[in-house]
């Protein structure tokens, strides 16, 4: 009776802190289970907030396009080819204004064109 008595008394012991261990379980679940909801939740308004500013961004390109407002990638380009239109001007100026200065075959100077 001795060892009945004392398994009560360590189920009895026992029983409290599993109880109270299962509860502590089943409140940790519930939090996991919200948490991850709401995990799902923002992983899905974050691709549609990617396809959004995708689709946003497209739709800004197409209204500037409709505008004629060049865009900044298509101003940078411009640029570039002014900047090598202009060297290529210049060293066309250069390559006349050394043909202005060379002597002729029989040792005259060329005349000046006028405008």
């Amino acid at each position: 009776m001795a060892e009945k008595s004392l398994e009560t008394k360590v189920s009895q012991y026992l029983r409290e802190p599993l109880e109270a261990a299962q509860a502590r379980v089943a409140v940790l679940e519930r939090e996991v289970q919200k948490r991850l909801k709401g995990l799902a939740k923002e992983w899905k308004l974050e691709a549609r907030m990617d396809r959004l500013l995708q689709e946003l961004a497209g739709l800004r390109v197409r209204v500037l396009a409709l505008m004629g407002i060049a865009s900044r990638e298509q101003v940078e380009e411009m640029s570039k080819e002014l900047a090598r239109l202009t060297r290529r001007l210049g060293q066309v100026a250069k390559s006349e204004k050394a043909e202005k200065t060379m002597p002729t075959r029989n040792g005259a100077k060329r005349p000046a064109l006028e405008a």
